[in-house]
């Protein structure tokens, strides 16, 4: 039966790299670093069962030594006396049937996992196991699309379109309107063959190209990203670039079209990621586009340009299908078949489409104007690495490390260490003393004292190696690890955000989940390391020379060369293992991420083939260097194999012939000494260079996690020489005088001398061309980018001098791509918990989402990791929110942020494109919410719509950084000479 425990937030490092503009935006940096755990507690073993652990380990690992202790014992009681050699063989035969049984020990687990895996992969196959619509790559059917009694549906109780009786003729164009959440995205995922079809038949005639809602961009050049494996067509890519309006944006790239876009498009805007996407679905050259909103994003100009150039009259797909989802009202007309969805259920109507004229005033520059470079530079890498790891390898960041540690945490496993090997150094003498009286044979008394003092020092030597494991790890790693855990994430969060949104995603990941927690077991490993085995090679020839010092100083220099013989293979295999296999990891896992975000786009345009082949390449590699890596081990292992029996041989002939020439003499039991002492101090020395390549390969890594930690520029976020009040701001007066900004010292401003105020509770409304400065406007409000001259002062408080959490916190964002967090509703509505529930309930309800809160979206299965068992999502604020909120179509979810907006209450209101992704009945439901519950707030509405600004009591348009006009929608509408009148008019349809 399912519990109905719900999983703790997913506190996850991805988590905060995905959301991080919202973090900022929100002031909720200290809430994530402080009170949101980022560790997996609930994954790890507790205290009595690790000790339990430990116990039967120590107590399993004499026992065995026990047993022969037992069984020689009686067969001496009975013989009186017994030779050494055949004590020391049984005790080896011992030791091997122990290594034995702990090799096939590990057999269980290693099944079990071969098991989880495979069940993995059957699960992923089951779930491919469904059935879709049919598709069909045949170009000569007269109807595209063919649906009859079709039912689609996400799984067992969750969202599903009614029967689906339609179908869509090649060459039409298809518009789908619909209230937020009907499932007009849901049935393009239909007809991409990506939602399940549970019963009816349906067929797809011909190739998809695939525009989603939320564009996909891959972590690559510009032209990568419209190619999309596909082979470069230079008069094709032209066309397609000029016809999506990208000559312009093309132009402002630092090297053009190889310019390395960010991950998830992070260096463009929402309206350049459309028309990308669009770029990329266009150049397919498909039979049918299936659009899911792209003019959303857009502004006015540039939405008529691809309505002109993409999909109507001689655009470049006029003649083929186009079904497109939007919430342009004024597309509809346009369209051969009108689709209406309502709660999953979908409605057809034909009509006669409207031609298209052309009201475009200033067409886009043709592309040949447009200088595009062949070669990457380095002004075209967005991702950025600070330092690189190459920094020279300081001896202080060692110290460092140590006093990130803790001094006394360091003291106290040092000490630890040497005194584990002072008692491993005394047990060892007792027996040696004991072997030393025995001769030849050994008596039963002795035989006695051996045995137990064997038995001993194989419990002891379990216990202490059990001591260092546990002062290694769990006191001085424990500690590193959290310390660095806390230090990396603070500089992350403290960083610029433009700094931060040009970090490589992949290295990030790899330094926090990977290379901080090797540091953490690597470095205090390699440091104790050191010191063990420095120690146990000082004790094995310190025995030595006690035992036998001329043999001592004989064994001693061959011990060294042998020594330097292993060194040298274990150098090679470590720097295979932290080279080249590491290098091809970071290629696989970047590879991986855009696979597993870009799944869906992939699939439909039929390019799953080539990643996988990219993949598969990459993973080729990786095995090589596996293999390589294998062999060195295999390898290695041989080496020190052969190195110990040379030195046996060596021993055991030297000592035959100083005793054949009278030389010396030595009975079989100092023999056996003296070989375990020259044996023990090749190990130790082996290990010992072992530990320093060990060492040296960690600080690379070290250099670059103090790099990130140290190098990355922060925000002054304690800097603040005033005060504000509890209550500031009580206006929303805002004041913006001769403002400048830009983004890096090497680019060029986008706010250039920007001048403006906003009255107390007034509704502003913005607008402009993509690159007029609109979203850089927010940013210098909240001060992501702090500003090259002028100022912002709010209330009279130059934002300036306050600190930056002060500030933000004291105005809210609703921003375009609306951001939810893995969690309840309750806390991605209140993560602070500062208000009661009826609070959160009250904010719901004005913005008419209570019923979709109140109903379960499905029966979720997932395991938690601390192992209660399942989860079922909850109604209410306990509703379960999953990742980015994709049990929420985008539009509920720009409902919850305004939800959020509205709980807090603060006099100032920022709305960031935040109803670009609604339809229009949407639109005015959130346009009567803040006109009546946001009418004591000043309101600053960034839209491309401009019918959501018209109430505004005043508007603002922008030109490349300036303030070109401000004045009401009705005086700027009366000057048919201005900018705002001209954007009005090319939103307004022509005359049929």
């Amino acid at each position: 039966m399912l519990q109905e425990t719900q999983p703790k937030v997913n506190n996850s490092f991805n988590n905060l790299v995905d959301k991080m503009r919202a973090i900022k935006f929100h002031a909720w940096e200290s809430l994530f670093l402080h009170k949101r755990p980022f560790g997996t507690e609930d994954s790890a073993l507790p205290l009595y069962l690790r000790t339990l652990t430990s116990i039967t380990d120590i107590v399993g690992s004499a026992v065995p030594q026990i047993a022969a202790a037992f069984m020689l014992v009686s067969f001496i009681d009975n013989a009186g006396q017994m030779k050494y050699v055949d004590v020391v063989i049984m005790l080896k035969s011992v030791e091997s049937l122990i290594r034995f049984i702990r090799t096939f020990s590990a057999l269980p687990s290693i099944l079990r996992n071969i098991k989880n895996t495979e069940q993995k992969f059957m699960d992923i196959l089951d779930k491919h196991k469904a059935s879709y619509i049919e598709r069909t790559t045949a170009k000569k059917s007269a109807d595209a699309v063919v649906m009859s009694e079709c039912v689609f549906s996400w799984g067992a109780d969750k969202f599903a379109l009614a029967p689906i009786t339609m179908t869509v003729k090649a060459g039409e164009f298809v518009s789908i309107i619909g209230k937020v959440g009907s499932g007009k995205s849901s049935f393009l995922s239909a007809i991409c063959g990506e939602m399940p079809l549970a019963s009816g038949t349906g067929i797809v005639s011909g190739s998809i190209g695939y525009v989603s809602q939320k564009p996909w961009i891959m972590n690559a050049t510009f032209r990568e990203n419209v190619l999309l494996g596909n082979e470069y067509n230079e008069k094709l890519y032209n066309k397609v670039i000029e016809a999506c309006a990208l000559v312009e944006d093309i132009k402002q790239l630092p090297t053009g079209d190889m310019t390395e876009i960010g991950h998830k498009g992070i260096n463009i805007s929402g309206g350049q990621k459309a028309r990308l996407a669009l770029a990329r679905a266009i150049y397919t050259e498909a039979d049918i586009y299936v659009l899911d909103d792209i003019l959303s994003a857009v502004d006015v100009e540039v939405g008529r340009h691809i309505i002109e150039h993409v999909l109507t009259g001689n655009g470049l797909i006029a003649k083929k299908t186009r079904i497109m989802v939007t919430h342009a009202e004024y597309v509809v007309p346009l369209s051969d078949q009108l689709i209406v969805v309502s709660d999953g259920k979908l409605s057809t109507s034909h009509q006669t489409s409207t031609q298209f004229e052309s009201i475009f005033k200033h067409p886009v520059s043709a592309l040949n104007s447009t200088r595009i470079s062949d070669k990457p530079t380095s002004a075209g890498v967005h991702t950025l690495l600070p330092g690189n790891g190459e920094r020279p390898k300081d001896k202080t960041l060692l110290w460092k490390f140590i006093a990130l540690s803790g001094y006394g945490v360091v003291a106290f496993c040092a000490f630890a260490q040497f005194a584990s090997m002072y008692i491993m150094y005394y047990a060892g003498r007792k027996r040696m003393e004991l072997l030393e009286t025995s001769g030849a044979f050994i008596s039963a008394p002795v035989l006695r004292q051996y045995l137990f003092v064997n038995a001993c020092v194989a419990m002891m030597s379990m216990v202490t190696q059990h001591l260092d494991t546990w002062v290694q790890y769990t006191v001085w790693s424990h500690a590193a690890k959290n310390r660095m855990q806390q230090m990396l994430v603070q500089s992350l969060l403290y960083a610029r955000l433009h700094v931060f949104e040009r970090l490589a995603r992949h290295t990030l990941q790899n330094v926090f989940a990977s290379e901080r927690i090797m540091l953490s077991f690597m470095l205090p490993r390699a440091m104790l390391g050191k010191v063990s085995m420095m120690f146990g090679a000082v004790y094995a020839l310190l025995g030595m020379l006690q035992t036998a010092a001329p043999l001592a100083l004989v064994v001693a220099p061959f011990v060294y060369v042998l020594r330097a013989f292993n060194a040298r293979l274990e150098f090679v295999s470590d720097a295979i293992s932290n080279q080249l296999v590491v290098v091809a990891r970071f290629r696989m896992m970047n590879l991986g991420y855009e696979l597993i975000e870009g799944h869906d786009v992939i699939r439909v345009h039929g390019r799953s083939r080539t990643f996988i082949n990219q993949y598969l390449a990459l993973a080729a590699d990786d095995s090589c260097m596996q293999a390589v890596l294998k062999f060195t081990s295999w390898l290695i292992k041989y080496a020190r194999k052969l190195a110990k029996d040379m030195l046996t041989m060596c021993i055991c002939g030297g000592l035959m012939w100083a005793q054949h020439n009278g030389i010396y003499t030595a009975n079989p039991s100092k023999v056996h000494v003296i070989i375990d002492l020259a044996t023990a101090m090749l190990e130790q020395l082996s290990k010992l260079t072992l530990v320093m390549p060990g060492l040296g390969m960690a600080m690379p890594m070290l250099v670059r996690f103090f790099d990130y930690v140290e190098n990355l520029e922060q925000e002054p976020v304690d800097v603040a020489t005033n005060a504000v009040d509890s209550n500031w701001p009580s206006e929303g007066r805002i004041s913006v005088q001769n403002l400048s900004l830009r983004y890096r010292t090497d680019l060029d401003c986008v706010l250039n001398g920007l001048t403006f105020d906003v009255r107390p509770r007034e509704k502003l409304g913005v607008v402009g061309r993509t690159g007029a400065g609109k979203s850089s406007l927010i940013h210098a409000l909240l001060r992501i980018i702090e500003a090259d001259t002028g100022s912002v002062v709010i209330d009279g408080v130059d934002t300036a001098t306050i600190g930056l959490h002060d500030l933000r916190s004291r105005i809210s964002v609703v921003p375009q791509d609306p951001v939810l967090f893995e969690g309840t509703v309750r806390e991605n509505l209140d993560p602070e918990h500062a208000f009661t529930d009826e609070q959160v309930w009250d904010a719901l309800r004005r913005t008419q989402i209570d019923n979709l809160v109140s109903k379960p979206t499905g029966v979720y299965v997932k395991a938690s990791k601390n192992g209660r068992g399942k989860w079922i999502a909850g109604t209410g604020l306990d509703k379960w929110v999953e990742s980015d909120g994709c049990n929420f179509s985008v539009g509920q979810r720009q409902l919850m942020c305004l939800a959020r907006a509205l709980l807090w209450r603060r006099r100032i209101v920022v709305l960031d494109e935040a109803t670009a992704s609604v339809d229009a009945q949407t639109d005015a439901l959130m346009q009567e919410i803040i006109r009546t519950e946001f009418k004591h707030c000043t309101v600053i509405t960034v839209a491309h719509r401009l019918n959501t600004i018209m109430d505004c009591d005043r508007v603002l348009v922008m030109h490349e950084g300036h303030a070109v006009e401000l004045d009401t929608p009705d005086h700027l509408l009366a000057d048919q000479k201005s900018r705002f009148a001209q954007l009005v008019r090319n939103t307004e349809f022509n005359d049929q």
